[in-house]
């Protein structure tokens, strides 16, 4: 619901997908490049972020799938080491989704 009041139209073509089980996210998010996605949004915690940006490389190779597709954060683990090394993230759901319908990126290192 809040992402609906908060992104109105700027979330109209999303297509929500859901883990049952540890190590589906990389798949998913293949997935999701290999189909044209812009941005791929993580919700969860350090481990679902990680399986996440697993999934914007290539299994054999390691190098990115595409220079076009973004990742989005919306922290909602109990860790969050990885919310820390952002500059934009908080504890607030509000203000992270308002964060990330900003478009504003800021490069992280994956190696």
């Amino acid at each position: 619901e809040l992402a609906k009041e908060q992104g109105k139209q700027d979330l109209e073509d999303v297509e929500v997908r859901f883990t049952s089980a540890p190590g589906e996210a990389p798949a998913l998010t293949r997935e999701a490049i290999a189909a044209g996605a812009k941005v791929v949004i993580a919700v969860g915690g350090d481990g679902s972020i990680s399986e996440v940006v697993q999934g914007f490389f290539d299994p054999e190779s390691k190098q990115p799938l595409s220079q076009e597709c973004a990742l989005g954060i919306l922290p909602q683990g109990t860790g969050g080491d990885f919310k820390r090394m952002l500059p934009t993230i908080t504890d607030s759901l509000e203000n992270n989704l308002k964060a990330l319908l900003s478009g504003k990126q800021h490069p992280v290192d994956v190696g």
